[in-house]
């Protein structure tokens, strides 16, 4: 199926017209009329939140605000590191427009602590650096990382999610693919095993 068109109705579905065959389905949306969600990651969370207040908004949800701490290559290591020394993040950025302007945060404001007192989230994400993403060895310091953001989100009700990173491509020069024999299914396999036998089971999530 290719998304050709996704146009919001007012019953609160939504109709999905596929570019390939022309056939169409409903799905309905929750009753959202707000939503703020913040990622703790690197490059990958950088990536896949780059059009998501945009979607967002299109959706019909009013209120969209997201925000995104980032170090390139950052591993749950580095995040429970800077979580406890209270640690800048290379960059803090938030969106709560709804379009593609993003607010920059300087120095002293892109703590982890920062990030999750400045809004109530109502989804937080975490991740692993991609070279680890498939090696359950990797995992030491998350409960750590858990249990910091529970005990400072400011939402009680904010929901933890885990942003699974995807395989490198076959040919890529990246270090870290020598971890999986630089073969992109066995890191496709790898982190997809991660997260069904370490992140799925894991009732935080």
């Amino acid at each position: 199926i290719v998304l050709e068109q996704v146009t919001t109705q007012t019953d609160g579905k939504i109709a999905n017209v596929c570019g390939n065959c022309g056939g169409w389905f409903e799905e309905s949306l929750p009753a959202v009329k707000s939503l703020k969600i913040l990622a703790i990651g690197n490059s990958f969370s950088n990536n896949a939140l780059k059009y998501l207040p945009i979607l967002a908004k299109e959706l019909g949800i009013e209120e969209v605000i997201v925000g995104k701490l980032y170090v390139g290559g950052c591993t749950v290591d580095g995040h429970w590191s800077r979580a406890e020394s209270g640690a800048d993040y290379e960059s803090f950025q938030v969106n709560t427009t709804g379009d593609a302007s993003w607010t920059t945060y300087p120095a002293g404001q892109r703590s982890l602590q920062f990030a999750l007192e400045l809004y109530d989230w109502d989804i937080i994400t975490m991740q692993q650096g991609s070279p680890l993403s498939g090696m359950p060895d990797s995992l030491g310091n998350l409960q750590n990382l858990i249990d910091f953001v529970n005990e400072n989100k400011t939402n009680p009700e904010a929901k933890l999610y885990w942003h699974m990173t995807w395989a490198y491509s076959q040919f890529t020069d990246h270090t870290g693919f020598a971890n999986y024999g630089n073969d992109q299914i066995t890191m496709y396999n790898a982190i997809v095993d991660l997260t069904k036998n370490h992140i799925v089971p894991n009732e935080c999530f």
